[in-house]
Formats: structure tokens, C-alpha cells, sequence
């Protein structure tokens, strides 16, 4: 799984209701818990996909304080689980950088053998880059 998000179970009379305070307007119901969280993971993977089409930023996992509001809405009536989607795979673009020759042997030396090798290291470098960027400035 790529991502796990937080989704808010309220207990209803004739099942559950799931809300995701990371996605307003993904919204699903079960009969049961069991049935909720299955229909959840698939009202969130549609909605993933209906972001990535739309180029919508797909947000970060919020933590359980973020959601802790939430929570107290449901009069503690509410189950919090977390939901493990695979987010959208986006076309990939092919770019032109320009890096120290010695770092690329460095890294090609690391990576021998492996397939697409240079493009998911680099891939990768940037998302754990991004990550701790955003983790710095406090999004």
C-alpha cells in the first residue's frame, strides 16, 4: 500500500456511515464494519482516481489529532480505522538532467543489474526529498 488515510466509522441504526476528513465528499455506508471498510477502500480508491484525473494534489496522511474533531462530532458512536489504497500511477514524463559525471557512476554502480535502474532511484530520491521538505515547512 502506498498510503493509509484515517476514515471515520459512525455507527448508524441500520449500519455505518464512512467519512474521510482527508477528502471531503468521499463518503460511503456498510451494513457492518467488515462490509464499511470494504466499501470504503473502494469509495476512496475511485475518488484517488477521480483526483488524479482531475490533477487534483492528493494530500499527505493526516494524523489522528487532525481528525480528532471529527471524532468528537460522533458522540462516541465513532470506530477510526486506516484505509492502505495504492495511489493512481501518473504517466510518467521523461526529462533531461544534468548531474556530476562521478555521482552518476556512483549511482549506476549502486544500481547494477536492476531494472529501470536510473529512473525509479531518481523517482524515489525526489519523493523522499519532497517528503522531508514538507515534513520542514509543516505540510
Amino acid at each position: 500500500m502506498d498510503r493509509k488515510y484515517i476514515a471515520v466509522m459512525d455507527q448508524e441504526e441500520d449500519g455505518y456511515g464512512v467519512v474521510f476528513p482527508d477528502f471531503p465528499g468521499c463518503v460511503t455506508t456498510g451494513k457492518d464494519m467488515n462490509d464499511a471498510l470494504r466499501r470504503a477502500r473502494e469509495a476512496l480508491e475511485l475518488h484517488l482516481q477521480a483526483m488524479e484525473k482531475d490533477g487534483d494534489e492528493i494530500p499527505e496522511e493526516s494524523d489522528l489529532e487532525k481528525v480528532s474533531e471529527w471524532f468528537a462530532e460522533c458522540e462516541g458512536k465513532a470506530h477510526l480505522a486506516w484505509v492502505g489504497v495504492n495511489l493512481p500511477v501518473s504517466k510518467a514524463v521523461r526529462i533531461n538532467i544534468t548531474i556530476p559525471e562521478n555521482l552518476l557512476r556512483q549511482v549506476d554502480k549502486k544500481l547494477a543489474g536492476r531494472k529501470n535502474r536510473r529512473s525509479a532511484f531518481f523517482a524515489n530520491a525526489a519523493k523522499r526529498s519532497l517528503s522531508v521538505i514538507n515534513e520542514h515547512s509543516g505540510q
